[in-house]
């Protein structure tokens, strides 16, 4: 298997307590996370309570970690620190970008039917206050989305947005070529990158989107409450802050004059939850320690092992990849099983953890660095056994 040598791995396990636990296989929900991301926080948050937040020392602090984290998210995206706006998640970030351009009646936003709630939400919500058009277009299995997302587009579109990996069947989006039929259109472009961001190498000039909103406590393995969006840098005077404070502005004036920051830190209202910063910082840190590449090559590695083994029962039937290829979300159904009953059946018998995704309704395996081959090979066992235990009720 590509990626870490064993005694490599045997150290990533030995900081990720979860997996002395359980065979986690939910990264793509919420990634555990090192020991080093507990401590992190614990740390910041002792120095909150003994010392105080207000001494200049402490605000000099406060300011350090956050550029710090601003700073590991604008390498991961392959953008500059002036484009990311630190979030508390992708919502965050997706509604940022709705709230903050001006609509009007008749202006359409193209979604489609396998996008999280979070990517269509903020739409409907348009939809009832503004009038805007929510265009749902519908992938089915073994359809371009390209194709279809084309023929959705008239000179009225003013956004489209989709995910980079689909959360619900681990379809993997040519996001190049969205941004690039979305440019042509007149319209802009914005990513869930929610599913990819800690799994997929990204590089925002060369993915040509607007925006790019990411967690921080998936496949990154940091803490919840955490996040990060990318706004290019020639849009930032297009996206009003959904919220303004006093981080948001470099200057203003009691007669009502204010200046916005010249960055996507307008996008900050005020305080940060620095605690939670500390520990998004030390995830960022540790992968970045492993080498991303090595990390990249791993996932991927484990996903088509997976996919590989799964295809071997019969009972099991893969969702079908894209013409992008697959991605590190491994979707499937087991014959003669709801997949929630599956989920539940293999965290009481054999401690896996994994999720069903309600539409399409299918079973969710998502494999990250710190999971194993032998891991992976009692997923399967465990399968087979639940496919036999339907055959002998039939």
């Amino acid at each position: 298997m590509n990626g870490l040598s064993p005694r490599a791995l045997a150290w990533v396990r030995s900081h990720i307590q979860t997996s002395q636990e359980y065979i986690y296989l939910n990264s793509g929900y919420t990634g555990p996370s090192p020991k080093g991301v507990a401590a992190a926080v614990r740390a910041w948050n002792r120095r909150w309570y003994e010392k105080g937040l207000t001494t200049p020392m402490a605000v000099e602090q406060q300011e350090q970690i956050a550029e710090e984290a601003r700073l590991r998210m604008a390498g991961l995206l392959g953008c500059s620190p002036g484009e990311v706006a630190l979030t508390d998640s992708t919502s965050h970030g997706i509604g940022l970008v709705a709230a903050g351009l001006d609509w009007t009646a008749g202006d359409e936003v193209v979604a489609n039917d396998l996008e999280h709630p979070s990517g269509l939400l903020p739409w409907f919500m348009l939809r009832e206050r503004w009038g805007v058009n929510a265009k749902m277009v519908s992938f089915p299995p073994g359809t371009d989305p390209l194709e279809r997302l084309a023929l959705a587009l008239t000179p009225r579109t003013r956004l489209v947005c989709i995910s980079h990996v689909m959360y619900s069947t681990g379809l993997l989006v040519p996001v190049e070529e969205v941004a690039r039929l979305a440019h042509e259109a007149g319209a802009l472009c914005l990513v869930d990158g929610a599913q990819a961001a800690g799994n997929l190498l990204l590089d925002m000039a060369g993915l040509g989107c607007d925006f790019y909103a990411i967690p921080g406590q998936k496949w990154l393995l940091g803490p919840p409450g955490t996040g990060a969006l990318y706004i290019r840098r020639e849009l930032q005077d297009r996206v009003w802050p959904a919220l303004i404070g006093w981080n948001t502005v470099e200057s203003f004036e009691m007669d009502g004059g204010f200046s916005l920051r010249p960055s996507a830190r307008r996008y900050e209202a005020a305080t940060q939850p620095y605690g939670l910063l500390a520990g998004l910082e030390s995830a960022l840190a540790f992968t970045e320690g492993l080498g991303r590449d090595v990390i990249y090559s791993r996932i991927s590695g484990l996903a088509a092992y997976l996919r590989a083994k799964l295809s071997e029962i019969p009972a099991v039937r893969l969702a079908p990849s894209g013409k992008s290829g697959p991605s590190a979300l491994v979707c499937f159904n087991l014959a003669g099983w709801e997949p929630q009953e599956v989920v539940d059946r293999l965290l009481e018998g054999w401690r896996i953890v994994c999720r069903s995704i309600p539409y399409p309704p299918s079973i969710r395996a998502c494999p990250h660095f710190f999971n194993t081959e032998e891991e992976i090979d009692t997923l399967v066992e465990a399968l087979g056994t639940l496919a036999v235990e339907s055959r002998s009720a039939d």
